[in-house]
C-alpha cells in the first residue's frame, strides 16, 4: 500500500503545478482581450509563432 501512495502524491505535485501554468495562461488570456480590443493584428500574430516550430519539429523527424 506504501507503493500506492508515492506515485499519487508525484501526480498530486504535477497537477499542482499544472494548475499554476493554467493559472499563468489564465491570466494571459484575461490580459489579452484587453490588448486585443486596441490591438486587433497583435490577436492573429500568436497563431503563427506555434505553427512554425510543429514545421520545425517535422522537418527535424525527417
Amino acid at each position: 500500500m506504501p507503493q500506492l501512495e508515492s506515485p499519487i502524491m508525484e501526480s498530486v505535485s504535477e497537477a499542482q503545478k499544472l494548475v499554476r501554468y493554467c493559472d499563468k495562461c489564465l491570466g494571459e488570456v484575461r490580459v489579452s482581450p484587453i490588448a486585443s480590443s486596441d490591438n486587433m493584428p497583435s490577436a492573429s500574430i500568436p497563431p503563427p509563432r506555434p505553427s512554425s516550430p510543429l514545421k520545425l519539429n517535422v522537418n527535424f523527424d525527417k
